[in-house]
């Protein structure tokens, strides 16, 4: 059946977005939870205690995913545009150290899809819009919350899916044990 298959495909990429930076995309996301930057916003958000300066994020993406539907063999093209803003900022004065009142870190995330060649008309939008605080313990370590507010669906003839309204919570730790090891 054509609409499970792209509904399925379509719907591997929903339920949470975890947007990523250049750095990340670039190690296949295995510094998600150990980086220092604004996007630590929506993947840690105690990174941001350990930063000493204002930072920001921000990317474009556009995507075409093609094939063949399986039985029949039509043609089908998936394009997707996505972008992301990220930004953030210490709280009080900063001299060579860390904040004195911690950072707040902030952001939008968005993405579209629309398949063509699709009989049954299938569309998905998604938009996250993030916020976050972290404050150092120390100078080896942070303790952030984040509250990431979601909405997302998938449009189509015979399917209808939608995540609206979702907030989601995250609580970090972040060590850094070393220059080299966080």
């Amino acid at each position: 059946d054509w609409s499970s298959d792209v509904c399925s495909s379509d719907l591997q990429q929903r339920f949470v977005v975890q947007p990523q930076d250049a750095r990340m995309v670039g190690l296949a996301g295995s510094t998600a939870l150990t980086t220092s930057g604004s996007i630590s916003t929506v993947t840690n958000p105690a990174g941001l205690g350990l930063m000493k300066q204002a930072d920001a994020s921000l990317s474009y993406g556009h995507n075409q995913i093609s094939g063949n539907t399986y039985p029949g063999g039509q043609g089908v093209k998936d394009t997707q545009n996505s972008g992301q803003v990220y930004g953030a900022v210490p709280l009080g004065p900063v001299k060579d150290a860390l904040p004195d009142y911690g950072n707040l870190g902030f952001g939008w995330y968005g993405r579209g899809g629309d398949w063509s060649g699709d009989p049954d008309n299938t569309d998905t939008s998604t938009y996250q819009v993030s916020a976050a605080y972290a404050k150092a313990i120390g100078e080896k370590m942070a303790l952030g919350y984040s509250l990431n507010y979601q909405n997302d669906s998938v449009d189509g003839d015979t399917v209808e899916y939608d995540s609206t309204n979702s907030f989601l919570q995250t609580l970090g730790l972040q060590v850094r044990d070393s220059e080299n090891l966080t």
